[in-house]
């Protein structure tokens, strides 16, 4: 697997790893509100009010790790892999920057 491409499609629309092929489906939202003790119908409304979830299009949770550097950005500017640790630049292309256990090791981007 060549580990310097670039990621075809935003990172936070795929569901597995490229790099170690790990799965971040987390589950169905719904789901996890009734898991919580929601009946069917208050889960609905709270997956529907916050995270947009339908019946057509039911929204899942994701395992995929947004790292925010306030430096850079005020919000996510590096989503990682919580598995392998694998980084991705947010701003140039979602370009795989290596696989960084330590923030402070990720090499600094510009959103510009």
């Amino acid at each position: 697997m060549n580990k310097t491409k670039l990621i075809s499609a935003e990172v936070t629309k795929q569901r597995y790893c490229n790099i170690c092929g790990a799965d971040w489906d987390d589950g169905d939202i719904k789901e996890a509100f009734v898991k919580q003790g929601n009946s069917e119908d208050e889960a609905e409304k709270i997956a529907r009010a916050y995270y947009g979830w339908t019946k057509e299009i039911p929204t899942r949770f994701s395992r995929l790790v947004g790292i925010e550097d306030s430096t850079i950005y005020d919000g996510i500017s590096y989503w990682q892999c919580p598995d392998c640790c694998a980084t991705w630049d947010r701003w140039h292309g979602y370009k795989f920057l290596g696989q960084y256990k330590n923030f402070k090791d990720i090499p600094k981007t510009s959103r510009y």
